[in-house]
């Protein structure tokens, strides 16, 4: 395995393989599209459990609300499902085709766009809520947009297939019914985006076969092109039996049957989510023809299963790399290892294989990066994401049951929350900081040991001492996931504050002095001890004292925080007060998180952990501590600016 990290300058993408490209874009978007769909989980459980009225149009709240926080998640998905499948073609189409990725350097920039504007064009699943027409037009033409960065893959797809020699192996017969079948539906995707036209078949069949178009063409049938191009390389055996070709066939021309016709009862008008309806409406044929169809693909499906079950336990064995491609996993060993790679190969191309036909020898037999397992610890490189240079040695944590422990007492307290028995979530939630504290002080080392010997004659730093270390980036990313959080959380305060009936509130917060004072106190306070105390470690010094001055920052920021719940006493009366108190709620616990943080970070200094030259924990604490302030800062801004300008 291989760490990635970013770099900016002089930014090169040839290095990087086409598929990971799309995974980032993938991981980016799963970080940043799930937690609008957890906060609309949180604010229903919180109305549940002690009737704040998020979305009781009574108390100032409004039910549009929990949709737009659905569909900030909900449309980004269907795109999370797709991208990897993109991926696979862009991997699998070029060895079927037996030739070189047009425009790799296109198709990388249009995930890029299709991941970001999958975020701005959630609204067109919402055009018949009575949207302002200001807002249906700009979401339509948005929701339009996004064919171009599609049309941009789709067109470099058939270009590699122009200028190579395809075969029509199994795996290049599901690619092609890829193009067939994803094609119709970003068709009728363009169809739907058209406001007319998506309130005429709003709620039909014609939207269920128009998302069984995109997410089946879109999805399984790559995913089943993939499957069928790596299966040698899971088993190490080859096909002798060939139920996957008639498997194919009725597969795709049972689903065409079934879809078709069903975007055709759509358009006559057949609600979906209905199982039954009245005689004569001249739907019956047309139903049976889909049903027909249905029967055929699910036998199809069927023999689908049996092919990849007889082809992984009773065939014979095959070549390592019965395909000819150049990507990296075909130099594994057959059987596959635990460790996948006895060394780290030097990578200086997309397709290292037919850059250096020897490599898997090479891989084999140690001579590649940190070939040498001597001290018996399990390590890895950090490389550049562009240029795969090597930059840092990490080294990973022995066998541990805490990991799986910890999601067994996660998963408490969202049962809790399930079953109504809300005396078990705190619990819980006590259990998973106890559990984390234990795995997290089992890390790291006592000792510094300076660079290490990665091989190849390069002598790299260990992650912990560098400024920028895996847990760096790990936590920047989850921090941005975060960020989405509580954007989607005040987006919820601006939609009810402008749009929900019932507002304003019979009062907003009072400023006054104490809060705000407090609060911009922490901000300063909290950021600037965590510098001090760098400072301090890296000059060989005491890092106390800036420690100390953090503490006192996040206990004028949690201060500030418990002002502002005290002020909104009544969450019940009102979704105002009601969302203050998730404001506030969440400005503390991410204050208090922060805190938390500095008194390990002074407990794990004071028993060798952290020492001038392995100073990667602090930057990981000072990260958390600068993003609570700017939460702070934001929140009670939020918060107390409306009393004053009113």
């Amino acid at each position: 395995m291989t760490i990635l990290r970013f770099r900016a300058p002089g930014m090169s993408l040839d290095k990087m393989p086409i598929f990971a490209w799309y995974m980032l874009v993938v991981a980016l978007m799963i970080l940043t599209g799930f937690p609008p769909l957890i906060l609309g989980s949180v604010l229903l459980e919180l109305e549940r459990a002690f009737g704040w009225p998020f979305f009781q149009v009574a108390e100032g709240g409004d039910s549009l609300l929990w949709q737009h926080l659905f569909w900030l998640f909900g449309h980004p998905e269907v795109y999370i499902i797709f991208l990897p499948a993109a991926g696979i073609v862009s991997t699998v189409l070029p060895v079927m085709a037996r030739t070189t990725l047009m425009g790799s350097g296109w198709i990388v920039a249009a995930a890029v766009a299709l991941g970001v504007l999958s975020f701005g064009i959630w609204v067109h699943h919402m055009f018949a809520t009575g949207i302002p027409h200001m807002a249906l037009a700009f979401f339509s033409a948005a929701s339009t947009l996004v064919a171009v960065p599609t049309a941009v893959q789709v067109f470099a797809w058939i270009g590699t297939i122009w200028k190579g020699k395809p075969q029509l192996k199994l795996p290049m017969l599901w690619i092609l019914a890829f193009f067939a079948t994803f094609v119709i539906g970003g068709l009728t995707g363009v169809m739907v985006a058209v406001v007319p036209f998506n309130w005429q078949v709003h709620d039909t069949h014609f939207v269920v076969a128009h998302l069984h178009y995109v997410l089946v063409g879109g999805f399984v049938f790559p995913v089943l092109a993939g499957l069928y191009y790596w299966l040698p390389h899971l088993t190490g055996r080859r096909r002798f039996f060939r139920m996957g070709e008639p498997a194919f066939w009725l597969v795709f021309v049972g689903f065409h049957v079934t879809f078709l016709a069903m975007h055709w009862v759509g358009l006559l008008g057949q609600r979906r989510r209905t199982f039954t309806y009245e005689s004569e409406q001249g739907w019956e044929v047309i139903n049976l023809i889909s049903s027909i169809g249905g029967f055929i693909t699910a036998i199809g499906f069927a023999l689908v299963l049996i092919d990849i079950t007889i082809g992984a336990l009773v065939t014979v064995g095959g070549r390592r790399n019965p395909w000819g491609a150049g990507t990296l996993e075909w130099a594994m060993p057959k059987p596959v290892p635990a460790y996948n790679f006895a060394s780290l190969p030097p990578v200086r191309g997309r397709e290292p294989l037919y850059d250096d036909p020897g490599l898997d020898l090479l891989i084999a037999r140690g001579e590649g990066y940190l070939g040498d397992p001597a001290d018996g610890r399990r390590k890895t490189l950090v490389v550049d994401i562009a240029s795969g240079r090597p930059e840092q040695v990490v080294v990973f944590p022995a066998n541990t049951a805490l990991p799986i422990v910890m999601a067994l007492v996660t998963g408490i307290a969202f049962l809790g929350l399930l079953i109504k028995a809300f005396w078990l979530v705190p619990l819980a939630v006590l259990g998973v900081a106890a559990l984390a504290f234990r795995w997290v002080w089992g890390l790291g080392s006592r000792r510094d040991e300076g660079l290490l010997d990665a091989g190849h004659g390069l002598s790299l730093p260990l992650a912990s001492a560098v400024a920028h270390p895996p847990g760096w980036w790990g936590t920047a990313f989850l921090l941005v996931a975060d960020a989405t959080f509580f954007a989607s959380l005040l987006f919820g305060y601006a939609f009810l504050w402008t749009v929900a009936p019932n507002w304003p509130p019979a009062a907003y917060l009072e400023p006054g002095l104490a809060g705000p004072m407090l609060g911009l106190a922490g901000v300063v306070l909290a950021p600037l001890g965590l510098r001090l105390a760098e400072r301090g470690l890296r000059s060989r010094s005491a890092m106390a004292p800036g420690l100390a001055v953090a503490l006192i920052g996040a206990g004028a920021s949690a201060a500030a925080a418990v002002l502002a719940v005290r002020a909104a006493a009544d969450p019940q009366g009102h979704a105002y007060d009601a969302i203050v108190w998730v404001i506030a709620g969440y400005v503390l616990l991410h204050v208090v998180l922060a805190a938390g943080m500095s008194v390990f970070l002074a407990a794990r200094r004071a028993t060798g952990f952290v020492s001038p030259d392995r100073y990667g924990e602090v930057r990981i604490v000072r990260l958390w501590t600068d993003y609570a302030a700017v939460t702070t800062l934001l929140g009670l801004a939020a918060l107390y600016l409306p009393g004053g300008l009113t």
